[in-house]
């Protein structure tokens, strides 16, 4: 991202379309940055925005890792999205850890296993009592959950 003065706003500098999700393709994209500039240094980049492709992660961590890494809310709400679905869990149950899922982008990495995860255990479990759910889910609760922490 870069500033633009005129429009007093943040855009792309640069945006790479792939043909593929394989680490073969994002290590060609982002080792491109490299051959930017003439003596193959790596342009001043500060943060980088991605998806949530293990693949991107680690080809970012491998040629720029001091970057700090920014996920797009979509990409990053889609995957447990798709596991709700796949488990069967109540829409409006699935609506509410979508909400609170939120709080998982702002909440210390080195404390999300610890602490984290089951603060948001809490807040969702006290939504869904709001939300009048009859049977809760507990055995597909269990197993978003197991998937999450992976």
């Amino acid at each position: 991202m870069v500033f633009c003065d005129r429009e007093q706003k943040y855009i792309p500098a640069i945006w790479i379309l792939l043909t593929g999700k394989t680490r073969r393709c994002y290590d060609e994209a982002i080792s491109w940055f490299s051959r930017c500039r003439k003596n193959g240094e790596l342009p001043d980049i500060n943060y980088t925005g991605i998806d949530f492709e293990t693949a991107f992660f680690q080809a970012v961590d491998r040629f720029i890792p001091d970057t700090f890494k920014v996920g797009c809310d979509f990409h990053f709400k889609q995957r447990p999205r798709k596991k709700c679905k796949e488990i069967g869990m109540p829409q409006a149950l699935t609506e509410s850890i979508l909400t609170y899922l939120d709080y998982a982008r702002v909440l210390p990495m080195n404390e999300m296993k610890e602490k984290g995860i089951y603060f948001l255990q809490h807040l969702i479990r006290d939504e869904a009592s709001v939300l009048d759910i009859e049977d809760f889910p507990y055995k597909k609760w269990v197993i978003f959950w197991d998937y999450f922490e992976r």
